[in-house]
């Protein structure tokens, strides 16, 4: 651990602590830097210097007291290490070494920063030298941000000891921690430690197997509790799980019933109810437990309950850094209350609407799009963007097809997705009307006439349409990559080099000694701008619109830095170099800064401008400055590369010499994966970033999916299905279903067998679809009798094929009303029949296994808390299945009103549409649905993307006001799109409804709507955007309120004034003219388009320093001169 000097005057906490080759030699690190986050304030920076582990370091310190050890001071994923004699070891996450018993104290970047990121640790970013990093050799550096104090209970005394001066903080009452589960046992006494306040006693740790009588009642009040239920392996018996969940029912109730219940937290191993969660094995136990907590956030919503589920720990040095994790997710509540924890992340379930005729086939699933590309369906908004499928065409003559890897972006792929580039700015262009200019990958594919690459190539291109996973380009249009590059690296330097070179080098001709003015330095194309500079020997003189940009660039060589926000920097200019001026200026400005750049320039000036909005806008410039033999450029490197394509060929060559000669190098930047493309154009947005943004295109990402037709499901006429529960009420239906789907031989099981009321007339009616039906009186409960009934098929009957378990067993009543017996009846016909079906029919042919789950399970039915637990599980058991390459498919049935239990109970059925605001499924719709699951292969396994779907009809506004539980935050996605699709086809009602409520109270609503879009744009929660604050102070620029404009545009049917977004905008004031325009107030008379915002808009975003009034005059000025323009997109 660490200890601080005893100096007077020191701070109690610390902003930035920094650890210069230090950490590797402590026996327990991890434990080391949770206790000197004591000692750092909120939101402080941990820089950590550390090396690689190489054959250096081992000779300099190879002799060196506990240089070599077992590599078991960190658990995580597997880790490669030097042995002494130079070979690797290779470390397991339980600390075991293979292929060599000795590691080095050292540890590789990715190795460091899973620990700390399993720590707790936040935000860490790993510093690295390209080259070096690229060998493994040599220091890199980490950043992270400290967690909320977690320490180690082993650590604790050793902390009072070595920081005795970190100070105490506020008392506040310790958590209850109550172990059900001896398993947990290890992860709970880390927790406690971390989760008690300083100067405090630890934090209670009750081991129980009773829950006849809430802890907390009996001792001091507590906040907040933290339950490790025990739950049942699997497979068990269902009263087993019976007796697990009603343990837990009942330690809930207890809570609940407490004056001021505490918010209580349920770590289980597993159960989180998504078929997407990842790294983790489905849980029946647990998610039948997370089922019923769903019903008791609607029978008991005062009791706020937090679900959390993560992989029990296998070592002691997992057990603590899951314990960090816990207690960092505790400390820090942000309102999700169903989480993962898995190595890879923290992970939250969202509720979303599904076209079924949208889903991939089975052989689109099995064989994923080959290629794809990124579009959009129409300009304006960023969330229209999707990745689709897209066709490889051959190359041609000279063309080469490249399998991308990573692609840079662009402002110029901002505005053409925003909708703002006109014909004419697209005219002539060499990347066209298209998403992307630059790409680094691999050559896949030549062209006959291909000289200089052939498959396997690594390389780097100019490439319209970049933004995919192929891209065909001409093959002088490519380079080689270098060998020591990464493809990051590359993909950094196309199109900022090219241009950048050709305007320096070739059309201001700089030499040695001259002044050059770049402008927007701390970009793409500024700082490869700085590089050309200083390799040609020129004075810079640099601007940025920020203090972090400007000092970024003074770092990385310009010789003299300005603001380029301030409307005198071309005073400071002249300052800078005596009156003088600047021999040449790259310009990316717009409007009155052309004449501030023209006033600073020198007698024979070059000026070469980059930006393209004065162009297009014909902006008029005088004279006069021209006198002194100023040359002015207009430069589009996508212009020249269409129509010079020699002179193109010659330039990106010479751009490439001087990156063999290492006289420039490849560019700072910031990766995103494919699937957070608008996130990365947001990012873009906001001009936040330093250097280039590029697109990470190893990984698929999710496709949108043109409608195909619907496959026709067909069952084989020589093969027998069975339905449990098939002689009544939806199982029969589905038994007919199979006939009218070409099955011929049917096995209908049910506890009655033919006794069972009206199974003659149904069996007739069914031989007289052409099938020969089995009845099997027998209960799938009792595993036995099964499989001695099945025990004919594939011998003296036709092989099984098929399963569809649709028994099922309710015993509805409020939770204080349940008991264990309640529980394992229903359990035992939906979770112990499927478990029994598997194992009956382990080694036969099956084509589907699809069990009858119900949406109860999505929305927590009150009074069906048994019922929900069972299909929750039914649901993992699915997935479990399929872990294990055996088909299954549950389907989440909402209420089915013509057959089944529903029509003998008029009276549920009709809360229950009341609840939905739907009516209920018909049976042929639901058969229909499953046909549409099980044809695109879902029910074999083949198609995840089809499983775990609920099938039910709702209305999004009725069913919000009818459950308590629809507040959280997996509901979130669905209201946002319900509303938004509301919005748009009901704005008279929208209008009459606001009509009738009280002005005060129409504004609100208008407000909470406002904050919905401003929450989707800013990607944050609706309740952390404020109604009276500006939304600019929460990172609304012009160009995200170009979409927010467009956003009210589509949802209320009105224009706002360009200014009122752009000038201090507040929920507000927005809603006041919002309600304003809805009921004909003369106050919007302004003339705007939000086509014309953006264009003004997009000033800002270039460093223009634009006033307000100036960018009101500009906005009207384009309005008059677009009113008949041709746009590209309609």
């Amino acid at each position: 651990s660490f200890a601080l000097d005893p100096i007077d005057g020191l701070p109690e906490r610390f902003d930035v602590i920094v650890l210069d080759h230090t950490l590797h030699t402590l026996a327990d690190p991890v434990t080391a830097l949770n206790a000197l986050s004591r000692l750092m304030a909120a939101d402080a920076t941990l820089l950590l210097a550390e090396r690689w582990p190489d054959r250096a370091s081992n000779l300099l310190h190879g002799l060196s007291p506990g240089w070599w050890h077992a590599p078991e001071k960190l658990a995580g994923p597997p880790q490669e290490f030097l042995t002494p004699s130079g070979g690797l070891a290779r470390s397991d996450r339980s600390g075991g070494a293979q292929h060599g018993q000795v590691t080095t104290s050292l540890m590789t970047p990715t190795a460091w920063t899973q620990a700390l990121q399993q720590a707790g640790w936040q935000n860490v970013q790993v510093l690295n030298d390209p080259v070096a990093g690229a060998a493994g050799l040599g220091s890199y550096l980490l950043l992270a941000r400290a967690p909320s104090r977690i320490v180690s209970k082993a650590s604790s005394n050793a902390l009072s000891n070595t920081l005795s001066n970190a100070p105490s903080q506020p008392a506040s009452a310790s958590p209850l921690l109550l172990v059900a589960d001896p398993a947990w046992q290890a992860v709970a006494d880390e927790v406690a430690v971390a989760l008690t306040p300083e100067g405090q006693t630890s934090a209670p740790v009750i081991t129980t197997t009773q829950a006849d009588v809430w802890p907390c009642r009996d001792t001091a009040p507590c906040n907040t509790a933290l339950y490790f239920p025990a739950l049942p392996p699997a497979p068990t018996p269902a009263p087993q799980w019976a007796d697990a969940l009603d343990a837990v029912r009942r330690t809930l109730l207890q809570a609940a019933a407490l004056e001021k219940p505490p918010c209580v937290w349920i770590i289980t191993p597993g159960g989180l109810l998504d078929s997407g969660a990842p790294s983790i094995a489905p849980n029946p136990a647990a998610a039948a437990l997370w089922g019923m907590v769903r019903v008791f956030r609607n029978e008991a919503p005062h009791l706020p309950l937090r679900l959390l589920a993560a992989p029990q720990p296998a070592s002691p040095q997992a057990a603590s850094a899951l314990a960090a994790r816990i207690a960092h997710a505790v400390r820090h509540d942000d309102g999700e209350d169903e989480i993962l924890l898995t190595a890879e992340g923290r992970y939250a379930p969202r509720i979303r609407p599904v076209d079924l005729s949208s889903l991939p086939t089975a052989a689109q699933a099995a064989h994923p799009a080959e290629a794809w590309r990124l579009d959009f369906t129409l300009p304006g908004q960023l969330r229209n963007l999707h990745w689709q499928a897209a066709a490889r065409i051959a190359p041609k003559d000279d063309e080469i097809e490249i399998e991308a890897v990573a692609a840079g972006l662009n402002f110029r792929d901002l505005m053409y997705a925003m909708g703002l580039l006109s014909d004419e700015a697209l005219e002539q262009g060499f990347a066209g009307a298209a998403l992307g200019l630059e790409v680094a990958g691999r050559v896949v594919r030549c062209g006959p006439r291909v000289t200089r690459f052939k498959p396997g190539d690594e390389v780097l291109a100019f490439a319209g349409a970049s933004l995919a996973s192929h891209v065909r380009v001409a093959e002088r249009a490519a380079a080689p990559k270098p060998a020591a590059w990464s493809f990051e690296q590359a993909a950094t330097v196309p199109t900022v080099f090219f241009t950048v070179w050709y305007a320096l080098a070739h059309l201001a001709r700089l030499q040695a000694g001259e002044r050059v003015l770049i402008h927007a330095a701390a970009g793409g194309v500024g700082l490869a701008a700085i590089q050309v500079a200083k390799r040609l020997g020129a004075e810079v003189f640099a601007s940025a619109g920020s203090e972090d940009k400007r000092t970024f660039v003074r770092l990385l060589g310009a010789d003299h830095v300005v603001d380029s926000r301030s409307p005198d920097f071309d005073e400071a200019v002249l300052a800078l170099t005596r009156g003088e001026g600047v021999d040449v200026v790259l310009n990316s400005l717009a409007g009155l800064a052309i004449e501030r750049n023209l006033h600073a320039m020198r007698p024979f000036g070059r000026f070469i401008e980059l930006g393209k909005r004065d162009f297009y806008e014909d902006t008029a410039i005088g004279l006069r400055p021209f006198r002194n033999n100023i040359s002015y450029f207009g430069f589009d490197a996508d212009q020249l590369m269409a129509l010079r394509p020699d002179l193109s060929t010659r330039v990106f060559s010479e751009v490439m010499e001087q990156f063999v000669q290492e006289h420039l190098h490849p560019l700072p930047y910031t990766v995103f994966p494919a699937e957070h493309i608008v996130d990365a154009l947001r990012h873009m947005q906001q001009g936040r970033h330093i250097g280039k943004l590029l697109i990470d295109l190893r990984q698929r990402p999710t496709l949108a999916q043109a409608a195909p037709s619907a496959p026709a499901l067909k069952l084989q006429a020589d093969s027998n299905y069975l339905v449990t529960g098939g002689l009544s009420g939806f199982g029969l239906a589905t038994a007919h279903w199979l006939v009218q789907q070409g099955a011929r031989h049917l096995v209908l099981l049910s506890r009655r067998g033919r006794a069972t009321p009206g199974a003659e007339p149904t069996l007739q009616a069914l031989r007289e679809q052409g099938a020969q039906v089995t009845v099997l009186a027998c209960d799938v409960t009792d595993a036995a009798a099964l499989k001695l009934a099945l025990s004919p098929l594939g011998h003296s009957l036709p092989a099984l094929r098929g399963v569809i378990h649709a028994a099922m067993v309710l015993d509805d009543a409020l939770l204080p009303n349940l008991d264990a017996a309640r529980f394992a009846s229903v359990l035992a016909a939906k979770i112990g029949g499927a478990q029994n079906l598997h194992d009956a029919t382990l080694g036969m042919p099956l084509d589907f296994f699809v069990l009858y789950s119900s949406a109860t399970v999505l929305l927590g039915n009150p009074g069906q808390a048994n019922y929900v637990a069972a299909n929750a599980a039914l649901e993992a058991f699915a997935r479990a299945r399929q872990a294990k390459g055996l088909p299954a498919l549950a389907v989440a049935w909402g209420p089915i009103g013509d057959v089944g239990v529903l029509t003998d109970n008029a009276a549920a059925r009709d809360a229950l549409e009341s609840r939905l605001g739907a009516a209920s499924l018909q049976s042929a719709q639901a058969l229909q649905a499953l046909g549409q699951l099980m044809a695109q292969g879902a029910s074999d396994g083949a198609n995840e993307s089809a499983s775990g779907l609920a099938v039910m009809p709702l209305d999004a506004a009725t069913l919000r006001r009818a459950l308590p539980d629809t507040a959280s935050r997996r509901f979130a996605d669905l209201w946002r799109m319900a509303g938004s699709n509301t919005s748009q086809e009901t704005d008279s009602d929208l209008r009459a409804h606001l009509a009738q409520l009280p002005p005060e109270q129409a504004q609100q609503t208008v407000a909470d709507m406002l904050a919905e879009e401003v929450a989707a744009i800013l990607r944050l929660s609706v309740e952390a955007v404020p109604r009276a604050r500006s939304l600019h102070d929460l990172g609304l620029d012009s160009l995200m309120a170009v979409e927010l404009g467009l956003a009210l545009e589509k949802r209320f049917g009105i224009t706002l004034p360009a200014m009122l977004i752009n000038d201090n905008p507040t929920v507000e004031r927005i809603a006041e003219r919002v309600c304003a325009g809805l009921f004909g107030e003369q106050s919007l008379e302004a003339p705007s388009s939000q086509t014309q915002l953006v264009q003004g808009m997009a000033a800002q975003h270039a460093e223009s320093g634009l006033d307000a009034q100036q960018v009101q005059d500009l906005v009207n000025d384009l309005h008059a001169k677009t009113q008949n323009a041709t746009r590209l997109i309609a």
